[in-house]
């Protein structure tokens, strides 16, 4: 015993001597100073307030185990008995640190404290997993003391060359292109001088050397941006009298000539064609002819679409509401009187004096300091309309009708819903109050909750372009060369306007 114990022990049991004292009588006079009985409301406190990596835990990162073997240390002097079990699983639940595991534990009945050890586990380990399978597995050691093989640049540049591609600028500098004759098959190529290699898509070789077996590399390929490339294989071919290594990718992207080719073909400065010229003023002169055969549809002024008008129909018992005008603010005055004149002028609004029906304006700003003039409807004729119900097409319905296809465009309507005439005897309830006084539609307003179901049966067509002429080049890319006038016809019919975009 040091001398520090025993002078405890002297003053405990004074005015006895230790020596008069048996074992047992020494030790328990020890523990008690040492070691005194914690205070059961105390210990109980302590054991509510424990959370899962609190500043009682050892890290921060403290596992539900951890926190669990912590919580079973506090109860042992909390003196819970029989209720025991059930204090560790309401703590466990309690403390926990993450929201979605608690949540998990109280959809649960009748929980006990081993299921709700076992869900708060198992979910905490299947988000470490998910971590380590993003991350692309967990950092292996190689042979140096603290070196990873995730951070090793010596590692990552063993066979691994990098196809550094601009996909595009903008179109600020042209691309270069070269036209190759490999194996008797004309090639379009792009000059790629940061890549080492000269790549082809799997779809270039099935289209033109299937014939030929692929062969095995060790060569890995990234690109710019870091992501692996998948290598397929690599063959030989004939170019410009010359065997060379040809490499297969699994991209869709056109064929790329690398240094390695660059560097064989000594006259491929002369060959080069900077950007796609004739392409261009192919394609120019096509959508020219397009926008000048049907310059009425595209023209800046709103149109009116024929044959049709929207009707409003009122619930029984419908009273008019009437709302004051609401103030815009001082940045949107100018914008808002400029929208407001334009649509008069485009008569889709006219100024009346009066009107037992009166909506408070909502301005929404647009692209390029545009405004939108909407309705704030909700509060007025919304509540007392007959709601047209007409089904929708889903999401997953649209992407069914577009299987299979490979090249999209779509007709974008100026406005869509104010080519549409509301009927005379409706126009009254869609009044807009605004700063400048009444104004009412005779187009159909945004805001109107029968609005979507009235346009969609009159929509055109579901469906996309009727038909495209194309031409499949040399390279084996396939690009339109000629659009079938009747693709517009059916629009035309019936809408004037639509947005050049």
């Amino acid at each position: 015993m040091g001398g520090e114990a025993y002078d405890v022990l002297c003053d405990k049991i004074a005015p006895k001597r230790p020596r008069e004292c048996n074992y047992s009588v020494v030790i328990a006079t020890l523990e008690e100073f040492f070691h005194p009985e914690p205070l059961e409301i105390s210990e109980n406190f302590r054991f509510k307030c424990r959370r899962q990596g609190d500043k009682d835990a050892h890290s921060s990162e403290e596992s539900v185990d951890e926190y669990l073997v912590a919580l079973r240390k506090i109860a042992t002097t909390c003196n819970f008995g029989q209720y025991l079990s059930t204090a560790l699983r309401n703590q466990l639940v309690f403390g926990l640190k993450r929201n979605n595991i608690r949540n998990r534990l109280l959809e649960k009945r009748n929980l006990t404290l081993e299921e709700a050890r076992d869900i708060a586990v198992g979910m905490e380990l299947s988000k470490k997993s998910s971590a380590v399978i993003e991350n692309g597995g967990p950092p292996q050691e190689i042979h140096a003391k603290g070196h990873l093989a995730k951070v090793c640049m010596k590692k990552q540049n063993q066979n691994q060359n990098e196809v550094c591609t601009v996909i595009s600028v903008n179109n600020i500098v042209p691309k270069w292109w070269i036209d190759l004759t490999v194996d008797n098959v004309e090639l379009r190529f792009e000059v790629d001088t940061g890549s080492p290699l000269t790549i082809i898509g799997k779809q270039y070789y099935e289209k033109h050397f299937k014939c030929k077996s692929l062969q095995k590399c060790d060569v890995d390929l990234v690109s710019y941006t870091n992501n692996e490339i998948e290598m397929l294989g690599m063959l030989h071919v004939q170019v410009e009298h010359k065997i060379l290594p040809l490499y297969v990718v699994n991209m869709t992207k056109r064929p790329l000539l690398g240094r390695e080719w660059l560097n064989a073909i000594h006259n491929w400065k002369h060959l080069v064609q900077i950007g796609e010229v004739n392409e261009l003023r192919a394609s120019a002169n096509n959508l020219d002819t397009i926008l000048q055969k049907y310059g009425e549809i595209f023209d800046k002024n709103l149109g009116k679409i024929s044959g049709v008008k929207a009707h409003l129909t009122l619930k029984e018992n419908a009273q008019p509401v009437f709302m004051k005008a609401r103030r815009v603010p001082f940045n949107l005055i100018d914008a808002v009187d400029r929208e407001l004149d334009k649509l008069v002028t485009e008569d889709v609004l006219e100024s009346v004096p009066n009107s037992r029906w009166a909506t408070p304006i909502v301005p929404v700003r647009k692209s390029e300091g545009k405004i939108r003039i909407c309705g704030d409807y909700k509060q007025t004729v919304n509540q007392n309309l007959q709601i047209d119900q007409h089904q929708l097409p889903t999401v997953e319905e649209l992407f069914a009708s577009l299987a299979g296809g490979k090249r999209f465009t779509k007709i974008d309507l100026v406005q869509a819903y104010l080519q549409m005439e509301v009927a005379q005897e409706d126009r009254e309830m869609l009044t807009l109050n605004t700063h400048r006084g009444l104004f009412r539609p005779k187009r159909l307003m945004y805001g109107i909750a029968s609005a979507p179901a009235i346009w969609q049966p009159t929509d055109a067509s579901p469906y996309g372009v009727g038909a495209v002429l194309s031409h499949i080049h040399p390279d084996g890319t396939e690009r339109p060369i000629q659009f079938a006038s009747q693709t517009l016809n059916k629009v035309q019919q019936k809408y004037m306007q639509v947005d050049k975009e």
